[in-house]
Parts: C-alpha cells; structure tokens; sequence
C-alpha cells in the first residue's frame, strides 16, 4: 500500500511493483503490519501489510523537476 491505498492488480490479487514510480527520498516512513490483516485489508493480507506513508508538502523542502523520454 501506498498511503494506505492498495496497490494490488484487480485481476490477479498481486502487489504491483512502485520502484519506478516512488523516489526513496519522498518516502516518510514504511510501516510493516505483521500477522492477518484480511478483514480490513482484503483477501491477500493473510501474512501481512506493507504501506509506504509519502512525505506531505510540507515535509519537502524545495522543489524538483523530473523528466522521461523514450
């Protein structure tokens, strides 16, 4: 999860990777939920929770400009 929003894939219940949309630098804290989590997490929680919490705005200092072409 990321923000608490899940980032599983609707048609196959698996996480989606993030490492190419997510910068380590915005990253606040990682929370790890450890044990069965399917009541308030879904199905796929059965082990566990992991939920990336992002910096807010006001926690960035500065600002960033980030481009991509291919």
């Amino acid at each position: 999860m990321v923000n608490s929003h899940p980032l599983n894939e609707n048609f196959t219940g698996g996480a989606t990777s993030t490492h190419d949309i997510m910068m380590l630098d915005n990253v606040k804290r990682i929370e790890f939920i450890r044990g069965p989590g399917s009541a308030l997490y879904g199905a796929n929680a059965f082990a566990g929770v992991i939920n990336i919490i992002t910096k807010d705005a006001e926690d960035i200092d500065g600002w960033e400009l980030t481009t991509r072409f291919g």
